[in-house]
């Protein structure tokens, strides 16, 4: 090559990078972090990700204390757009509510979670997330969860209460185990029956490859919103490599489960001797996904793709097994370092159930169990099953702060943040389940179902379940499998943990995860 034109090359390339370090350093200068070397805030973060969430609660609070209360953080890192980084009940009001068209998933979250979510619920904004939700809510009444569903955790239950009955009797005082694991296979099974009309049997298997891919998958894609190398890491490195290959396997596993249900459908059209033998029956998603397009097409014929459907499958994976999977494992966390909330806990569930069997428990039942839910309420205040909210901003704006944000940042309010945000919670790091219902008794006094009335927080306030327009549909599904769960647990056994308490911590991803699992000791009453 002539040696001008690798002068002009390489002059260019120079200038390039002198351009882009210019106006790195120069974007910095009004921001929360000051650099006083070149690319000090990408490192930070990159350093602090194992610990993320501790590490944007202590900014918080020290950028609070240093400007008037103000909590709204701004950071820049090298390759990525400036990160708006908000723990104020106004500025998540106004970006969930006041201004929700200006603040959706955008074309940074959608680039990186394309390959794992698709076009599905959590990874689409306007009209294609108005038809998944509009579609999704008929999964969720009152009607189904009296039945099918209900029906569906009593049964996965009954095998949870053998498996850990195994574990009470081993040797004299049991054995240690991942109830976290459990939890994980409880939920899949439970998630794959209710959405996919599939029997997934994780219950009965030691390990779910596909579960495991989906894992990996998650924390893959949480850490690419800080690593300006991420794309360079995906095509260079071991672990980028296998990402593809467990991106493989999850693909590989839904479309597994999208083919089962058009052999189901047909099979049962056949059956009917319906008109049409793509025409759906059943009532679980992929069923009401086929259906609705059917009927939007007018023919009776579903004109969905199984790439469409597949997308569904792993939407609601994520949605129906990992966070009512973690937020159960939290749940037994604090059971076992707080027992005197257990036994309570427990001594109200008896009472409510009159000392009847736990077995096959009714809705109206669980739903009466006023103490459990706010046990339930308060483990999410602390451990919420997605700790961390991200938003693209679509347009230049101004929060009610004053912050001012511009077209093209990531917006981010944290649940985990803000539920331990004084000015929010009193005592906001204290364990307190009666900071969720008022009661008639006395303050001494055993807590009592019977006595009490739920607290109806802002869910702007308490965001565990996000709030406005994209308020989490399956809230209440999550909740009901969550006190069916506890109540059939709870009654059987007594539980503590089976490691040091300090040794209990999350993984950084797209989730809450207990990092390691967690190891509990049951001892059967």
């Amino acid at each position: 090559m002539d040696q001008g034109i690798i002068g002009y090359i390489t002059a260019a390339a120079l200038g390039v990078i002198v351009i882009t370090i210019f106006l790195h350093i120069r974007r910095n200068r009004s921001y929360t972090y000051h650099e006083r070397y070149l690319f000090e805030n990408t490192f930070l973060m990159l350093s602090q990700m194992p610990r993320l969430l501790d590490f944007l609660f202590e900014a918080s609070e020290s950028h609070g204390k240093l400007n008037g209360n103000n909590k709204t953080l701004h950071i820049n890192t090298f390759g990525m757009p400036d990160i708006v980084v908000t723990n104020t009940v106004e500025n998540v009001t106004y970006i969930l509510k006041g201004n929700f068209e200006t603040y959706g998933k955008g074309p940074i979250f959608k680039s990186r979670f394309q390959a794992l979510l698709g076009d599905g619920i959590f990874n689409t904004d306007g009209d294609k997330w108005y038809k998944h939700r509009k579609t999704s809510a008929h999964l969720f009444n009152t009607n189904k969860f009296k039945t099918t569903v209900l029906d569906t955790f009593n049964r996965h239950c009954d095998v949870l209460v053998d498996i850990i009955n195994k574990h009470a009797a081993a040797g004299k005082d049991g054995e240690s185990f991942d109830i976290a694991s459990l939890m994980f296979k409880f939920t899949l099974d439970s998630i794959g029956f209710i959405a996919f009309g599939c029997e997934i049997g994780a219950l009965h298997q030691d390990r779910v490859p596909f579960a495991d891919a989906f894992d990996v998958c998650q924390e893959t894609i949480n850490q690419s919103f800080l690593d300006p190398l991420w794309v360079l890491k995906r095509i260079f490195t071991p672990a980028g490599w296998d990402y593809y290959r467990c991106i493989r396997m999850v693909d590989s596993y839904a479309m597994g489960v999208v083919a089962n249900k058009r052999k189901m459908v047909e099979k049962e059209a056949a059956k009917n001797e319906m008109s049409s033998p793509k025409r759906p029956g059943g009532g679980d998603l992929l069923s009401l996904y086929l259906d609705r397009n059917s009927m939007e097409n007018g023919d009776g014929t579903s004109t969905l793709s199984d790439r469409a459907l597949r997308d569904v499958v792993l939407n609601f994976v994520i949605a129906g097994r990992d966070t009512t999977a973690q937020a159960l494992s939290w749940c037994f966390y604090r059971l076992c370092i707080h027992p005197e909330v257990q036994s309570s806990l427990r001594a109200d569930i008896i009472r409510t159930m009159k000392g009847g069997s736990s077995g096959k428990l009714s809705y109206e039942m669980l739903q009466s169990m006023c103490y459990l839910e706010a046990f339930c309420m308060e483990v999410l205040r602390l451990h919420p099953s997605v700790p961390k909210e991200a938003k693209y901003a679509g347009k230049d704006d101004t929060f009610p702060d004053g912050t001012r944000v511009k077209k093209g940042d990531i917006i981010v309010f944290a649940p985990w943040l803000m539920g331990r945000t004084e000015e929010i919670w009193k005592n906001a790091l204290e364990f307190q389940v009666n900071r969720h219902y008022t009661t008639t008794d006395a303050v001494d006094v055993e807590p009592n179902s019977a006595n009490m009335t739920l607290i109806k927080h802002s869910p702007f306030a308490y965001t565990a379940f996000q709030a406005g327009p994209r308020l989490c549909l399956g809230m209440n599904l999550a909740l009901l499998e969550m006190k069916c769960c506890l109540v059939r647990l709870l009654t059987d056994f007594e539980f503590s943990l089976a490691q040091p308490k300090e040794s209990v911590t999350y993984v950084c991803t797209i989730t809450l995860p207990i990092k390691g699992g967690l190891a509990v000791k049951a001892k059967k009453l």
